[in-house]
């Protein structure tokens, strides 16, 4: 019985320092993935700009890999020009994989010279207009962590990220989303004061599918 608990208990480590097997993520410095990332970021900015009849609802399909190459090549740069926000240096860019029951997000932390992937899965749905996310689930590697998944989340902030405190107001903020306690703003207001309202989320294998509405301007 002893020998089994120990054998269990090193399963169940070596689980936490296996990755998933789809956490694969792109080289920033691959041509390929920097051109992938410039064409997905142009097709964003071109389709939310275009000019459509109101109210017509319009979709937009964005494949996870486009996302990927965005998020290892541009992530950073982007919060830098953010007021308030700092990249933990401890961080690793994280990936996202689009399934039809959630979202889950990848993200490697280097701890004590070794580094381990914590996975996270996060449910987006539409209440009265207004976008919530919701968090079902938490893991080490490949290893699902019992208990509240918000919890492991706060006690994971705490532990690695120095910059990212529950005192700053955006920790915060994050937090109370996560928890499904405040909305995510589910409108983008554009250059012209025409707005492009999201109004629903719908995922797949791969991929996510957004329909949105665009407004005349910001009075609609």
């Amino acid at each position: 019985m002893l020998f089994m608990v120990i054998g269990l208990l090193a399963f169940a480590y070596l689980l936490t320092r296996s990755s998933p097997t789809w956490y694969q993520p792109p080289d920033p410095l691959d041509g390929k993935v920097v051109e992938l990332a410039d064409k997905v970021e142009f097709r964003l900015l071109e389709e939310f700009q275009k000019i459509r009849e109101e109210p017509t609802p319009w979709k937009l399909r964005v494949r996870e890999e486009q996302i990927n190459a965005w998020l290892a090549t541009k992530l950073r740069s982007w919060i830098e020009h953010q007021p308030d926000m700092t990249w933990p240096d401890n961080l690793e860019m994280p990936q996202i994989r689009f399934e039809p029951n959630g979202i889950s997000l990848a993200i490697s932390i280097e701890s004590t010279g070794a580094a381990k992937v914590v996975v996270t899965r996060l449910i987006p749905r539409f209440e009265d207009g207004e976008l919530y996310v919701s968090v079902d689930r938490f893991a080490l590697g490949r290893l699902n962590v019992p208990g509240n998944p918000i919890k492991h989340i706060v006690e994971l902030v705490d532990q690695y990220t120095a910059d990212l405190t529950q005192d700053e107001p955006v920790a915060q903020l994050l937090l109370r989303m996560l928890k499904g306690e405040e909305h995510i703003d589910p409108i983008l207001d554009l250059a012209d004061s025409r707005r492009v309202r999201l109004t629903n989320l719908q995922l797949e294998h791969g991929s996510i599918v957004l329909t949105a509405v665009t407004l005349s301007d910001s009075g609609s």
